[in-house]
């Protein structure tokens, strides 16, 4: 009976092993099934040599990617397109913007996001109305616009001069 606890300390330690065994093998590349073989053909290669966390973030993408429809499949691709051809410079100030958008709190990145669903759900023409009212307004003029939508919060641009946003139609 005094080998009792070393023997549940190594019934223990001997199943955590084989369960680290198991998530190694399954996240080397004979370890991956079919479909995940062919989402990530293009890590075959270099795939063992991939640190564990960005296996793992792989693994998830194809998860995602093999939920989705054909026709959402086709509009990743033109958007993974889209987002290549962009300058890098640009892609860097996009990135910089998403982050700011994720610092916000939740509420408001909830209001700019219902926002946002209201202005790509008028026509057209009134939104290149709303462009050109905001192209011609001062910073002064911005700011108070932003303070009416999300009170007690500075606007995310205000010391750069603002763009409108492109219309993609």
């Amino acid at each position: 009976m005094r080998n009792k606890p070393i023997l549940v300390f190594l019934a223990l330690t001997l199943t955590g092993l084989l369960y680290s065994a198991t998530l190694y093998a399954a996240s080397d590349w004979d370890g991956l099934n079919a479909d995940e073989q062919k989402i990530l053909q293009p890590y075959a290669e270099r795939w063992n040599q991939l640190p564990q966390h960005q296996r793992q973030k792989l693994r998830k993408g194809a998860k995602r990617w093999a939920d989705l429809s054909p026709q959402q499949r086709k509009q990743m691709k033109n958007r993974f397109k889209r987002w290549n051809r962009l300058p890098t410079h640009q892609r860097q100030k996009i990135r910089k913007r998403f982050q700011r958008f994720l610092d916000l709190p939740p509420r408001q990145r909830q209001q700019l996001r219902k926002q946002f669903n209201r202005f790509r759900a008028m026509p057209n023409e009134r939104r290149q109305n709303l462009r050109e009212q905001w192209k011609n307004m001062n910073p002064k003029q911005r700011q108070d616009i932003f303070d009416k939508r999300l009170p007690a919060t500075k606007m995310p641009y205000q010391n750069r001069p603002m763009r409108p946003i492109p219309n993609r139609r």
